[in-house]
């Protein structure tokens, strides 16, 4: 738990941590920013928009005119091995040119805060002039994170096995704990557990081009900066096939459309029709669709519902808590079982 957060507000408990890591960036600097020795940390402050696991904070740095620079810092939960791998995930998409936040310093040993932390750019967002070039934006830097092979990740991201079949053993363990942690999942077990059986036959023979996936690819994690979209929070990377990220983004940006009362010119519609302009595939789009839907479905379970997760989403299980939360789930775990239970393939969703 993290014991210190609540507290930034009381001065003598931000001042200490504020000089505890005035003390780490003074002897290490800030990579490609400022040299160690010269590092001023003006203030640390809870960031007003939240992950859902790891907290935000905003960073104030000193600069040599006298003024400020904001800078984020990523708080991790366990032992820091997050951390160092968003730190190096980022440092390679930022040497290939990517649309990231420039990582400056991360902290594995949790000895300096009482977490791991990454201390990355503050992406400053220039707003699109409409959402059609919002979609456009963030399909293109999807293909291009989709190009980065699995030997490229070497010491950073490794492959869970034979995909999407790898996939099913998570899911099956998840229900499983999911059934002896809480006695609210039973009644849905079987259902669910059908699914995955089904969607698992369904995958022998789905074909896989495993790549570099975000793995959470939706607008709250895109940045419009100038015409581009920068990509945050990267914990969910992994190597999968890249249809799985498009599929996501589909059903989050079609359950946007459904609350908006959407029924021509969609926006998931726009964003799957950049991509595919801008050079992606999206092979098994409506297989991949179903699948993307249960994973996140299991999701919403656990953070629903009591369970031995929760030891380690207590900030998610807060949030959850919230009335409007809750409800705004509700409707998205209906609109996500109307897609895992739609069988029928769009007419474009095999495009090689």
């Amino acid at each position: 738990m993290n014991n210190w957060a609540p507290a930034l507000g009381r001065r003598s408990k931000s001042a200490r941590l504020v000089e505890k890591l005035q003390a780490y960036l003074e002897s290490r600097g800030l990579d490609g920013l400022i040299p160690a020795g010269r590092v001023s940390v003006k203030s640390l402050s809870l960031y007003e928009k939240q992950g859902l696991s790891n907290e935000m904070y905003l960073v104030k740095i000193g600069t040599a005119g006298g003024g400020a620079k904001d800078l984020m810092l990523r708080l991790y939960a366990g032992d820091g091995k997050k951390a160092l791998r968003e730190y190096k995930l980022l440092k390679l998409l930022g040497r290939k040119n990517l649309p990231v936040p420039k990582v400056y310093a991360v902290e594995v040993s949790g000895k300096i805060l009482g977490k791991p932390f990454l201390i990355m750019e503050k992406v400053e967002e220039t707003p699109p002039r409409e959402e059609r070039e919002a979609m456009d934006a963030a399909a293109m830097s999807l293909v291009e994170v989709h190009k980065l092979e699995p030997v490229e990740l070497e010491g950073i991201l490794e492959r869970k096995g034979a995909y999407p079949l790898s996939e099913f053993n998570d899911l099956k363990a998840m229900l499983v704990v999911l059934a002896f942690s809480t006695h609210r999942i039973l009644g849905s077990f079987p259902k669910y557990w059908k699914q995955v059986k089904m969607l698992e036959v369904e995958g022998r023979s789905v074909s896989s081009t495993p790549r570099l996936v975000h793995g959470d690819y939706g607008l709250d994690n895109v940045v419009h900066k100038e015409g581009k979209a920068y990509v945050v929070d990267w914990e969910s990377a992994e190597i999968a096939e890249p249809t799985l990220d498009v599929a996501y983004t589909c059903n989050m940006l079609g359950f946007g459309d459904e609350l908006a009362g959407r029924r021509e010119n969609k926006l998931s519609d726009s964003f799957l029709e950049a991509y595919r302009r801008h050079g992606g595939t999206t092979r098994d789009l409506d297989f991949y669709k179903r699948l993307a839907a249960l994973k996140l479905l299991l999701m919403i379970e656990i953070l629903g519902f009591p369970s031995l997760f929760s030891i380690f989403v207590g900030r998610l299980r807060k949030t959850m808590k919230k009335p409007e939360v809750r409800l705004l789930f509700g409707k998205l775990r209906e609109y996500l079982l109307c897609a895992l239970e739609d069988k029928q393939a769009a007419p474009t969703s095999r495009n090689p």
